[in-house]
C-alpha cells in the first residue's frame, strides 16, 4: 500500500508544482491498456511509466494512472487521460486491491513488489506518435515466501 501512496504523492507533486501554460508541456499521445493478474482484472492498480531517457526538453515526465474495475487504464501526464510524451519507458505496477462483495478492498500487493521498482521491472513500452493501444499486461502473482 505504501508504494501506491508514493506514486500518488509524486503525481500530485508534479501536477501542482508544474502548473503553467500548455505550451510548456511536451506533446502527449493517448496511451491505453489493461492490467491482469493471473488472468483477472487488476482493480485500482497503480500504473506508472518511467522514462528511460529525459525528454528533448531535458525534463523527465512520469505519466501514471489507476486501473478501473476491468483493469483498463488511460495514462495521464498533465490532464486526465492525456497520455504520454513519445519515448521509451519502464512500467511499474502495484496491484493492491481486490473486489469482494462488490467493494474495493485494500490488500498487500498481489505482485509482491515484482513490478513496483522501475529499476527492477522488466515491463518496457515505447510510446509512439498517435494512439497507443497497448496489449494487456498479463502478470502472474508472486507466490508467498
Amino acid at each position: 500500500m505504501t508504494g501506491r501512496w508514493i506514486v500518488v504523492g509524486l503525481v500530485l507533486a508534479l501536477l501542482t508544482g508544474c502548473g503553467g501554460n500548455e505550451k510548456e508541456w511536451p506533446k502527449r499521445y493517448p496511451v491505453s491498456g489493461q492490467v491482469l493478474v493471473d488472468g483477472k482484472p487488476a482493480v485500482r492498480a497503480t500504473v506508472a511509466f518511467h522514462p528511460l531517457a529525459p525528454h528533448s526538453d531535458g525534463k523527465s515526465y512520469a505519466p501514471s494512472t489507476f486501473t478501473d474495475e476491468t483493469g483498463a487504464f488511460k495514462l495521464t501526464t498533465v490532464e486526465a487521460g492525456d497520455g504520454a510524451p513519445a519515448g521509451e519507458y519502464t512500467v511499474t505496477v502495484v496491484a493492491n486491491y481486490i473486489v469482494r462483495d462488490g467493494q474495493d478492498v485494500p490488500v498487500p500487493d498481489l505482485l509482491r513488489g515484482q513490478f513496483a521498482d522501475p529499476k527492477k521491472s522488466q515491463l518496457k513500452v515505447t510510446v509512439r506518435e498517435g494512439d497507443n493501444a497497448l496489449p494487456a499486461f498479463d502478470l502472474k502473482s508472486s507466490p508467498k515466501p
